[in-house]
């Protein structure tokens, strides 16, 4: 048996191992061996001008018959031809096979199409048609090992999950119609007998069906129509053939019942259309990722789609429209998810042609692997989450400023009271030495408040402040402590921080010498020795302040446990 394949794919040599593994149980009779690599109602049958679709378990009583009457049976020749896409394949296969009946020898030619469906990583065959060509077999045998026994086709006749009908192509009397027939119209067989084909379906159905008879070509249709049953009408596939039987002219009816099918097909529908609106109104795409050649699928017209029609692109061109600094994320989170199983989820800009960055959000995952693991196919959704994007960023941004004024005194644009403990007892806490904090406040500014009103007294706090601000280092923390009172925190030594202080005083009794003359301001400072609390250091700097008030205002005083200096 050759393998006709010039450069066969694993996939294909695959089922080439599976179908010869079939052949080869043949050997001997296996009939068990022979039907376990069939699923049910997956055979048809024929000379190529007559043809009957059968299932598994009438089968399998055929075969065994024929193979008890066999002597010998060996493959005389034969080739074979594989295609695979996916989890789906066929196989055409065609010998010459040698067989000895009851001392009789038979050569014969067959032809089979073998359709394949990889399930849980077996090849299963979902489809046998075997075929033998006319000019070879005029005897219209299906299987020619042994004679046409009317048992066999009794056994095919009843044990059918179709109902099978025969009736009068003229009157349209029903002659015959087996168990399965019976049962789906409710019928007994004798009431069956008794009946016309008009009795199963009504006037309209029963002038399409004879529209559809008298037009079939000569091997039979195939069409949908409703018949009625014991529960009412039902939809049914209906294969319809005339032939000749005993000088009539008959016609052979095969009905299935595709209540389940239909119900099923309109459930899908639905599931699809409400999957269809949901991702217009989100404006999301779907995609497939081919990770062997990695080739994008994409459909969804916002997404490099048209619409319905799926567009196929090499997965670089789709890793191109990212931004330029996300696309290493991009390439993690596949890797990620390729290598490790780890969730595939990347929130990325992407330019969709208009030249605008807008955030999406990709997820996906792996839906198909090989035998040995390796992914093959990789399905997943984008969506468009810019503008969830934009209102976290612009809500981030309100935080920032809500967490800035609830920091800031509203006056003068320094740090609240609240705020300016914080950050000092966190200086604290990690032991930031050396640390001197510094109070000071301004002289004699009750009186000016008296005099010329709150709204001068205001414009000199704010004076003050500045004049503070423009001295001090990025990293030094000034705060008001309230009303006309103010904290700074250093982190030097005394000598720097005294320095620091003096030149404090100065600037603030030159931003307010012109305009609030006799204002001016009085420093307090304390060197934090590393294990005093916060409130402790805020006293001792407020006692240094007090002590410089007595002694006469405008000036600085260091803190110290041996007195005031």
């Amino acid at each position: 048996m050759k393998l006709l394949n010039e450069t066969p794919t694993p996939e294909e040599l695959e089922i080439y191992g599976a179908f010869q593994e079939w052949m080869a149980s043949y050997d001997g009779g296996d009939i068990e061996g022979i039907m376990k690599w069939m699923a049910p109602d997956v055979l048809s049958v024929g000379t190529g001008r007559d043809e009957i679709s059968r299932s598994s378990e009438a089968i399998r009583e055929g075969f065994s018959r024929d193979f008890g009457e066999l002597d010998e049976l060996r493959l005389i020749d034969g080739f074979v031809t594989v295609k695979a896409r996916g989890d789906a394949g066929w196989l055409f296969f065609q010998a010459v096979y040698g067989v000895n009946v009851k001392g009789e020898p038979i050569r014969y030619e067959t032809r089979r199409t073998v359709v394949f469906r990889k399930v849980e990583g077996r090849w299963v065959q979902e489809h046998l048609h075997h075929s033998i060509p006319d000019r070879t077999q005029s005897d219209h045998r299906s299987f020619p090992v042994g004679p046409i026994t009317a048992g066999r086709y009794s056994i095919l006749f009843t044990s059918s999950r179709d109902a099978i009908i025969m009736a009068s192509r003229w009157d349209r009397s029903i002659l015959e119609a087996n168990i399965a027939a019976l049962r789906m119209y409710g019928l007994s067989e004798e009431r069956m007998l008794n009946s016309r084909l008009d009795d199963l379906m009504d006037d309209d159905e029963l002038t399409a069906f004879l529209r559809r008879v008298n037009s079939s070509p000569k091997e039979g249709g195939l069409f949908q129509a409703v018949h009625k049953g014991p529960s009412g009408p039902f939809p049914v596939e209906i294969s319809v053939r005339i032939t000749e039987l005993e000088g009539r002219s008959i016609v052979v009816m095969v009905v299935r019942d595709t209540t389940s099918r239909v119900e099923t097909e309109r459930a899908l529908r639905r599931s699809e259309e409400r999957l269809r609106l949901a991702m217009e109104a989100n404006d999301d795409g779907l995609w497939e990722l081919d990770v062997p050649t990695m080739t994008m699928y994409v459909s969804g017209s916002s997404w490099g789609g048209s619409g319905d029609v799926e567009e196929r692109f090499p997965y670089r061109v789709w890793r191109e429209m990212a931004h330029r600094d996300d696309r290493d994320d991009i390439d993690e989170a596949l890797t990620g998810h390729l290598d490790r199983g780890d969730e595939y989820r990347v929130e990325y800009r992407m330019n969709r042609g208009d030249g605008r960055w807008r955030w999406v959000l990709e997820r996906g995952r792996v839906v198909d692997r090989r035998s040995d693991g390796a992914p093959l196919r990789m399905v997943g959704t984008i969506m468009d989450v810019d503008r969830r994007k934009r209102i976290e960023e612009e809500r981030l941004e309100l935080t920032k400023k809500l967490e800035k004024m609830a920091s800031i005194d509203k006056l003068t644009g320094i740090l609240n009271r609240q705020r300016f403990e914080s950050l000092l007892q966190e200086k604290m806490d990690q032991k930031r030495l050396p640390l001197c904090l510094i109070m000071f406040d301004l002289d004699r500014f009750k009186d000016l408040n008296d005099a010329r009103g709150h709204l001068e007294g205001d414009r000199a706090l704010v004076l003050a402040s500045e004049a503070v601000s423009g001295r001090l280092r990025m990293g030094d923390l000034f705060g008001r402590w309230g009303g006309d009172e103010f904290m700074v925190a250093l982190e030097q030594d005394l000598d720097k921080s005294l320095i620091v202080a003096e030149d404090l005083r100065k600037r603030i009794c030159d931003a307010l010498g012109e305009s609030f003359q006799g204002v001016t301001a009085s420093f307090g400072l304390a060197l934090w020795n590393g294990r005093a609390s916060l409130e402790n250091l805020s006293n001792m700097a407020d006692e240094a302040l007090y002590r410089a008030k007595k002694d006469g205002r405008n000036r600085v005083v260091v803190f110290d446990d041996a007195g005031y200096n």
